[in-house]
């Protein structure tokens, strides 16, 4: 995919998609330009189609969040896990911020993905869920032929130079949850020979997480197991339907496309599909930027703020 026809279509008001794929080595990143066609749908030039699915509806008015709301949010979630009714809960957040006219989005795009190698880079401009952009950590899933990759990740502190992380027991509970979430997906699904590497460190810009790598067997197509695991527990809880409706019952925000997921197929049901986190949404000259954390027994209100701050730099400092 050559560097002029991406500006040109960042620069066009068509609908489509662009996704970076992570380099995880020296070799330059996959670039995918997902564009419309006569039918609607979104290809790229080797005909594999773009595929996107929101968090579950919530139905509302975006409104700031104030820290006195979130802790308020924080303190009902830890009291319900405590009661027993709540393993975990993604508590989320959001905030607005001007979008500079002068800031071009191609150069943005390309800011951010000189910033975040290990992550997918996205422009997203649908029809349905509007314009995102971001740099997610995440994949939710890839494979082919019935062998497939996915992650738990979960746990999160500010990167520090020279300094190896520790993780205390609250982050590993975390990270753990999501595992265990994973698993009871996978098993529900009759996968097979599920192999865990992990927990390992996964550094992502600014920020450090716990990551462990999952790869199983299955006879189940790629849509097919990924409506499975969405949303998991590292974006929504456990269980998954009591955290839904405390999200619900909480946040004053629609989340959109964050915590949803995005990516791709081909007619062989083969792809990847990620998470889509640290991302913002651009509504004319203003950006939405929503960012979380997982709750559990442990967590404390300012500490669960100071996390969502850190996060919150990953879009905030490309645009200031």
């Amino acid at each position: 995919m050559s560097t002029s026809a991406v500006k040109e279509w960042v620069e066009s008001s068509a609908y489509g998609a662009l996704l970076m794929l992570p380099s995880l080595t020296e070799h330059p990143r996959e670039i995918k330009l997902f564009v419309e066609n006569e039918s609607g749908e979104l290809r790229d030039e080797s005909g594999a189609v773009f595929y996107a699915e929101c968090f579950p509806d919530l139905q509302k008015v975006n409104l700031v969040t104030s820290q006195t709301d979130h802790r308020t949010w924080v303190r009902e979630a830890v009291d319900q896990i405590q009661k027993g009714l709540l393993n975990k809960v993604v508590v989320s957040r959001y905030l607005e911020k001007e979008y500079p006219a002068s800031l071009s989005k191609f150069q943005l795009i390309q800011d951010i993905s000189l910033r975040y190698t290990s992550a997918c880079v996205f422009y997203i401009r649908h029809q349905d869920f509007g314009e995102w952009i971001g740099a997610t950590p995440e994949l939710l899933l890839s494979g082919s032929v019935g062998k497939y990759k996915t992650m738990a990740l979960a746990g999160t502190q500010k990167l520090r130079t020279g300094v190896v992380p520790e993780w205390n027991m609250k982050l590993r509970e975390e990270q753990q949850l999501v595992t265990d979430f994973i698993l009871q997906q996978l098993a529900e699904s009759n996968a097979g020979n599920i192999q865990i590497d992990g927990p390992h460190d996964h550094i992502a810009g600014p920020l450090v997480h716990l990551r462990s790598n999952i790869c199983f067997e299955s006879k189940n197509g790629i849509h097919q197991l990924a409506a499975k695991l969405h949303p998991t527990s590292a974006v929504c809880g456990m269980p998954r339907e009591r955290a839904i409706e405390f999200i619900q019952q909480h946040e004053s925000h629609q989340r959109g496309l964050y915590t949803g997921y995005f990516g791709f197929s081909t007619d062989e049901d083969s792809g990847e599909f990620y998470v889509a986190l640290r991302c913002m949404q651009i509504k004319s000259n203003q950006c939405g930027i929503y960012v979380g954390g997982g709750i559990t027994s442990a967590s404390d209100p300012e500490e669960e703020w100071i996390e969502t701050e850190n996060k919150s730099r990953v879009m905030l400092d490309l645009i200031s």
